[in-house]
C-alpha cells in the first residue's frame, strides 16, 4: 500500500510589513514609559486567495468563502505581554478603518509564497496604515474577521485581551448556520526575514529602537478546509464505485484565537493550539450539515434501473477513473468542507492509520477502530456504492470510506489551522483495497518542538527531534547546536527564597551585608547547569576530573572549576556545543551508543534527532551543583541554539539560520515515589502522578498532564502487580498520568518491582518503588566496602558476597522495631538506647497547632522543648520527661544494646558503605504510601505527615518522605535483583536529626559552632551547619549551600564509630583527615546525596539521629 505526504499551501496568508520612519505622527500615540525616542509604524497588509480554477460539478460550500478581509485591529503589548495604554491610561486597541485605505490586488508567484509553492495568483494589499510607538520591546499582534465585528468583540472581552496570553486563549465559537462567519484570524509581527509561524512557534518580541525597521506578519485563520479528489486508475476491470457525497464529522465547537507555544515553560501550561479533549468539545454531528454532493442532474439512460438510487451517482471505473472526467477537485474555488483546528497528535507508538470502509449499514465494531483510536479527532466520510461484476468477486453493496484528518496518512491526526488539506481517495484492485493521499507542502525554516522536556533526574537522556527545510534553491551544508543558557538556579524562584535570610533584602544588599547568590555573575557559568550535549558516564565529577587540581577553597576561584570540565578547557571534550554536519559531511564522533544522533535527508530537507543529557549527580561535591533538579516546586530552563548553514545550490556564499529551543528540566516529582503492602494486603493503589507548584506552605500537589504521550511499565518482578490489569499502561497527549497498581492475590514472600513512567513524549522518567512483604532482605548479590584493593588510581573497594540484609523498619525503642515502613521511629543520642526521643516531639508549633512542613526561621534557632517525651520499651510514653542535657550519649556506641533478638544488629559503617559504594545500587527520593493508603494525596500534610500516634480516620491514608535505596542493572534487565528496594524515612517534619550545637573534639575540648553559643540545644534541624545563611562564603562558588541549614534530610547512626583511614567515602577513597571519625549515614533529601557523616558533624555523638538495624547471624 503506497502512502506518502506533501504539505499543502496556507489557507489564507495575511502579509503585513511595518516600516519605522524617523518622524512622529500625532494620530495614534502611546504613553512613553520606555527609553527616549519614538517612531511611526507604517503597515502594509496583504492576504492571498487561492490560485484560479474551475469545478463544473459538485455542490457544497464555496472554496473561497473565507477569502475576505472584513476588518482589522492592531494590539501592542509590552515585553511582559501587557496591553499598552494610551495617553489617558486606557488599554489601547487600534481599529483600522479599511475604507480609508486602498486595497489593491498585487500579482504573486512562487517566490512570494511563504512556503515556496504559491496557490494564489494575486495578493490583496493594504497600504499607508501608521501608528507611533516609543522605543522599546513589544509584541505587535493583528486580529481580524471576528463575527459581529473584531473591535466590538475585543472591547466586550477587555479583561481577556489585556494580556497577550489572554488574547491568545480567547475562544471562538463555530457558526454552522453561516460558514463565512468562521474566518477569525490572528498573527504576530516579526523581523522581515523571519520564517513563517508554525503550530510550534513562540510569539516573538520586536525591538523598536531606530527608524527604518521592517516587520512582517502572517495572520493564521482558526479554520482550515479540506477538498477531496478521487483516482480509480488502479481499479481492476468490472469494478464500479459510485460516489454520492463526502461529509465531515466531529468538528470542534470552539477554537483558541491564538496558536503556538505557551508563553512560559511551565510543564503543565499547554500550548495555544486548539485540541478537543472530551466529547463535549465536539459539535454534535446533527448540528453540522456540511457536505459535498457529487450527484449530477443528468438523465439516467438505463430505464430498467431508474428505481435504483446509486445509478444516478457519478461512477469511477478503470476506464473512467475520475469523477466527471475531472482529475483535480483541489482547485482554489473547489467546494470544500471547513473545520476548526483540532490537534490530536500522533497515534500511539507502533500503531498506524488503517483504511476503514463499512459495507451495507456502514457500522463498524468499536468506535476506537472507526476513529483510529483518536476518540476526539475530526474525520472525513465518503458515502458510495460498490459493485463488482467480476466472476470471482461478485458484490453489490453500499460502502463508506473514512479518513482521520492529519498531516500524513499513517500516524498524524493534527487538523491544523490555516491550511488547505488536499485529500485524494485512491481506489485500487477490487475497490475495497485502497489508500489515501494527502498534499501538505511544508514551509521553509526550522520545525522545532518548543519547549522540550528532560528528566529531573541525573544522567538521563532525551532525544530532541527537529527539522530544517531550506528556502527554494538552497541546500543545507552544516548543522550544529550550542547550549547558550544553562542555569543551576530555578525558574520563578525569587531572591528571597533562595537566599533564605532573616534579614531584609534589597537588590544590592540581599541579606544585609551579604552578597546575593541568585544574581552573582561568578556562579552563572554554564558548566554549573544541568544540561549537556554529550553523555557522561560518571555519577560524580571530582575536583581532579574537573580541573586537574584539588578544590582551591571558597572564594578562591572555585566558581570556574565546573566550567573547565564542561567546555573542555583542559583538553577534554566540550559538552556545551556539538557539530552534527559540516561542509555537507556528517560528523560521527559519538562516545557510545546513547551518544549517537540520527538524521534523515529527504530532498534538501533534513530531519535530525539529537541526544540531550542531564548531567551527573554530583558536580564537584564542594560546590553542591547537580544534574538533579533539587527544587520540588520549580523548573530549570536551559536554552539550546540550533544553527543551520545553507548556500544557494551551485553557489559558494553561505548563510546561517538559527532556532532557539527552551529545554525544561521538569519539577522534581516526589509524589508518589513508593507503594508498599504487607503480605496478605492486596489493596490496589490509585496513582495520580503529581507535582508541587511552589514551596509555599499552602501549596497543593497538582496532577501532571503529559505534554505528549506517556506510558508506565513494570521493571523487576512483574509477576505480583499489574497496571490497570496489564503489564504496561499509557495515555495520550494532554492526559493525566493516572492509573492503578493492582496486587495479585497469589503473591507470597517479599516481592519487589519498579514502575517506570516515561512522560512528556517519553522524554522524562519517574520511578515508583513497589514492594510486598516486610521480611528482611538484601538489595544486591554483592557489595563493596572498605578496605581498598590495589594501589593508587587503580585501587577499588573490596567486593564481598556477604551482603547486608536490611530490616524494613526504624527502631522505636531499645527492643521495639516499628511495624510500618513509614514510621520514623525515635531519635537516639549515640550509643544510648535507653532514652529514645519520641516522634511526638518532632513537630513545629504555629500558634499552638502542630505543623510540620515549614518551620519559621525562629524555630530553626531557639525553639526546643524544655523537656522531651521519652518512649518506653512498649512504645508508650515514659512517665518522666527529660531535658536535652539529661539525655546522655555513649561513646562506645550501640555494641552493648542487649537486644532481645540476637540476630538484629544496629547497622555499621560497613553496611552503609554497601549502599553508597556498591555497583548498581542507586537512590530515589520521595513519598512512600503503605498499608491503608489507597491513592496519591494532594494536600502536603496528608502526603508527608504519617505518624504512628495519629488517631484520625485518614491517618493511614498519609504518606512519608524518605529515601529509597534500590538495585538496578540496566545492562542486565532480567537480573533477579532488579527493583529490590528499602526505604529510609526522614520524618514527618522532613528533619530527621536533632542538633547539639557544639561538638567535642578528639582532644576533649568543647568547640562551639559559629552563631550557636546561645541557642537551645537539641533543635530539630537536619543540617549540621549554623543557622545563619553563609552568603559571604558560598555565593560565588556554592550558592546552593547558602540556605543549607533549612533543607530536608535525615541522619542514621552507625553501631559504632570508625577510626580515620578505616572507612571509605562516597568517592571510594580512604579518609585520612585528622579527626575524621565515621559515625553515621547522611541522607540529604535536597541534593539527592548519600554519604558517611563525621564525628564533628554529629556534635561528637551529642546529636540525636534515627537507628536502622540489619539481620545478621552470630556475633557479627
Amino acid at each position: 500500500m503506497t502512502r506518502y505526504i506533501k504539505h499543502t499551501y496556507p489557507l489564507l496568508l495575511v502579509f503585513m510589513t511595518i516600516v519605522f520612519h524617523g518622524c512622529v505622527d500625532d494620530g495614534l500615540g502611546f504613553s512613553d514609559n520606555f527609553r527616549d525616542g519614538e517612531t511611526t509604524v507604517s503597515l502594509e497588509a496583504s492576504f492571498s486567495p487561492f490560485s484560479e480554477g474551475d469545478l463544473t460539478r459538485a455542490s457544497g460550500t464555496d472554496g473561497k468563502i473565507l477569502d475576505k478581509l472584513n476588518d482589522l485591529c492592531i494590539l501592542v503589548y509590552d515585553k511582559d505581554g501587557i496591553l499598552l495604554k494610551d495617553r489617558d491610561g486606557k488599554e489601547y486597541i487600534n481599529e483600522i478603518n479599511l475604507n480609508d485605505y486602498t486595497v489593491a490586488d498585487v500579482e504573486r508567484d512562487d517566490t512570494n509564497a511563504s512556503n515556496g509553492a504559491s496557490a494564489e495568483t494575486t495578493t490583496k494589499s493594504v497600504n499607508g496604515i501608521s501608528l507611533t510607538l516609543p522605543f522599546g520591546e513589544y509584541y505587535i499582534v493583528a486580529v481580524a474577521n471576528i463575527k459581529g465585528g473584531t473591535m466590538e468583540f475585543l472591547q466586550n472581552n477587555k479583561t481577556d485581551c489585556n494580556t497577550l496570553d489572554g488574547l491568545r486563549g480567547m475562544k471562538m465559537e463555530w457558526d454552522s448556520s453561516d460558514i463565512a462567519n468562521n474566518g477569525e484570524m490572528l498573527g504576530y509581527f516579526a523581523s522581515e526575514n523571519a520564517d513563517p509561524p508554525r503550530s510550534s512557534s513562540s510569539f516573538q518580541k520586536v525591538q523598536i529602537n531606530r527608524p527604518g525597521i521592517k516587520l512582517r506578519a502572517w495572520l493564521r485563520r482558526c479554520a482550515s478546509k479540506i477538498t477531496i479528489d478521487f483516482d480509480g486508475s488502479g481499479l481492476r476491470e468490472n469494478i464500479y464505485v459510485y460516489i454520492k457525497e463526502a461529509r465531515i464529522y466531529d468538528i470542534t465547537k470552539n477554537c483558541t484565537l491564538g496558536f503556538g507555544a505557551a508563553s512560559s515553560n511551565n510543564e503543565n501550561e499547554t500550548d495555544y493550539n486548539n485540541s478537543a479533549k472530551k466529547k463535549e468539545d465536539l459539535l454534535e454531528n446533527e448540528s453540522n450539515n456540511q457536505s459535498i454532493s457529487y450527484l449530477t442532474d443528468k438523465e439516467n439512460p438505463d430505464t430498467e434501473s431508474k428505481n435504483i438510487e446509486y445509478i444516478s451517482w457519478p461512477c469511477i471505473t478503470k476506464g473512467d477513473p475520475y469523477l466527471n472526467g475531472q482529475e483535480n477537485f483541489h482547485n482554489e474555488d473547489a467546494n470544500a468542507l471547513y473545520f476548526y483546528e483540532n490537534m490530536q497528535g500522533d497515534l500511539p507508538e507502533g500503531e498506524s492509520k488503517i483504511p476503514h470502509f463499512d459495507i451495507n449499514t456502514g457500522s463498524v465494531a468499536g468506535a476506537d477502530i472507526k476513529k483510529d483510536g483518536k476518540e476526539f479527532g475530526t474525520y472525513i466520510e465518503v458515502v458510495a456504492h460498490y459493485k463488482s461484476n467480476d466472476n470471482s468477486n461478485l458484490a453489490d453493496y453500499d460502502i463508506k470510506y473514512r479518513f482521520m484528518i492529519g498531516k500524513d496518512v499513517t500516524v498524524n491526526c493534527d487538523a491544523e489551522r490555516n491550511y488547505h488539506y488536499k485529500l485524494t481517495l485512491r481506489l485500487r484492485g477490487n475497490g475495497n483495497d485502497y489508500d489515501w493521499h494527502i498534499d501538505y507542502n511544508e514551509e521553509p525554516g526550522f520545525d522545532v518542538p518548543n519547549p522540550w522536556y528532560v528528566s529531573y533526574l541525573y544522567n538521563h537522556d532525551a532525544t530532541l527531534p527537529f527539522k530544517y527545510i531550506p528556502p527554494e534553491g538552497y541546500e543545507v551544508t552544516g548543522m550544529k547546536a550550542e547550549i547558550t543558557e544553562n542555569p543551576w538556579y530555578p525558574t520563578g524562584l525569587g531572591v528571597e527564597d533562595l537566599n533564605d535570610s532573616k534579614k531584609p533584602l534589597t537588590s544590592t544588599t540581599p541579606s544585609g551585608d551579604n552578597p546575593d547568590p541568585y544574581k552573582d555573575p561568578d556562579n552563572r557559568d554554564p558548566g554549573n547547569g544541568f544540561l549537556s550535549l554529550r553523555q557522561t558516564d560518571k555519577i560524580v565529577i571530582t575536583d581532579i576530573d574537573a580541573s586537574g587540581n584539588t578544590f582551591p577553597g571558597y572564594n578562591k576561584g572555585a566558581h570556574n572549576i565546573n566550567n573547565q570540565y564542561y567546555t573542555g578547557a583542559n583538553g577534554g571534550m566540550a559538552r556545551d556545543r556539538r557539530i552534527y554536519m559540516e561542509d555537507k559531511i556528517i560528523k560521527d564522533d559519538a562516545q557510545g551508543e546513547i551518544d549517537k544522533f540520527s538524521y534523515k535527508k529527504d530532498g534538501e530537507k533534513y530531519s535530525f534527532s539529537i541526544p540531550l543529557f542531564t548531567r551527573p549527580k554530583i558536580m564537584v561535591k564542594q560546590t553542591g551543583y547537580s544534574g538533579n533538579n533539587p527544587f520540588v516546586g520549580y523548573q530549570r530552563v536551559a536554552r539550546v541554539k540550533i544553527t543551520a548553514t545553507i548556500r544557494k545550490i551551485g553557489g559558494t556564499e553561505t548563510l546561517t539560520k538559527d532556532a532557539d529551543i527552551n529545554v525544561v528540566q521538569v519539577r522534581r516529582v516526589v509524589n508518589p515515589k513508593g507503594v508498599y503492602r504487607k503480605n496478605g494486603n492486596f489493596a490496589p493503589f490509585h496513582v495520580r502522578m503529581m507535582y508541587l507548584s511552589s514551596d509555599e506552605a499552602d501549596a497543593k500537589f497538582e496532577i501532571i498532564k503529559s505534554r505528549g504521550p506517556w506510558k508506565a511499565e513494570i521493571i523487576g518482578d512483574a509477576n505480583f502487580i499489574t497496571l490497570d490489569g496489564k503489564q504496561t499502561t499509557s495515555g495520550s497527549t494532554g492526559s493525566d498520568i493516572d492509573f492503578n497498581i493492582r496486587f495479585n492475590r497469589m503473591s507470597t514472600g517479599n516481592k519487589n518491582a519498579v514502575v517506570r513512567i516515561k512522560y512528556h513524549n517519553y522524554t522524562c522518567t519517574h520511578l515508583i518503588f513497589v514492594r510486598q512483604g516486610y521480611a528482611p532482605q538484601d538489595i544486591a548479590y554483592e557489595g563493596k566496602q572498605y578496605p581498598l584493593v590495589g594501589e593508587g588510581e587503580n585501587a577499588i573497594p573490596t567486593t564481598t558476597s556477604t551482603t547486608t540484609k536490611w530490616n524494613t523498619f526504624n527502631m522505636i525503642s531499645k527492643n521495639l522495631m516499628a511495624s510500618d515502613p513509614r514510621d520514623e521511629g525515635s531519635l537516639f543520642k549515640f550509643g544510648n538506647s535507653e532514652d529514645p526521643i519520641d516522634a511526638i516531639n518532632n513537630a513545629y508549633s504555629h500558634g499552638g497547632v502542630e505543623f510540620y512542613t515549614t518551620p519559621t526561621d525562629n524555630e530553626f534557632i531557639d525553639q526546643t522543648p524544655e523537656e522531651f517525651q521519652i518512649t518506653d520499651e512498649n512504645g508508650n510514653f515514659k512517665s518522666t520527661k527529660k531535658t536535652w542535657s539529661g539525655i546522655k550519649s555513649n561513646d562506645n556506641g550501640f555494641d552493648r544494646d542487649g537486644l532481645t533478638d540476637e540476630t538484629t544488629k544496629t547497622a555499621t559503617v560497613r553496611d552503609f558503605e554497601q549502599l553508597y559504594l556498591s555497583d548498581h545500587v542507586q537512590f530515589g527520593y520521595g513519598v512512600l504510601y503503605a498499608d491503608g493508603a489507597t491513592e496519591t494525596q494532594s494536600d502536603i500534610n496528608m502526603a508527608y505527615g504519617w505518624y504512628r500516634r495519629d488517631t484520625s480516620p485518614e491517618a493511614n491514608e498519609k504518606g512519608m518522605r524518605g529515601v529509597f535505596a534500590y538495585y538496578w542493572n540496566r545492562d542486565k534487565p532480567t537480573d533477579s535483583y532488579n527493583g529490590r528496594n528499602i526505604f529510609f524515612p526522614i520524618g514527618r517534619s522532613g528533619f530527621g536529626h536533632r542538633k547539639q550545637g557544639y561538638y567535642i573534639s578528639v582532644w576533649g575540648t568543647k568547640n562551639y559552632l559559629e552563631d550557636e553559643k546561645n541557642i537551645n540545644k537539641g533543635i530539630l534541624r537536619y543540617a549540621s551547619t549554623s543557622f545563619e545563611p553563609k552568603s559571604s562564603l558560598f555565593s560565588k562558588d556554592a550558592p546552593l549551600f547558602v540556605s543549607l541549614y533549612r533543607k530536608t534530610g535525615a541522619v542514621y547512626w552507625a553501631r559504632n564509630k570508625v577510626k580515620p583511614g578505616e572507612f571509605l567515602q562516597w568517592n571510594a577513597t580512604t579518609d585520612t583527615n585528622d579527626g575524621a571519625i565515621a559515625y553515621a549515614l547522611d541522607f540529604n533529601y535536597f541534593t539527592f546525596d548519600v554519604n558517611v557523616l563525621y564525628y564533628a558533624n554529629t556534635g561528637g555523638g551529642q546529636d540525636a539521629c534515627f537507628v536502622r538495624t540489619v539481620t545478621r547471624s552470630g556475633n557479627d
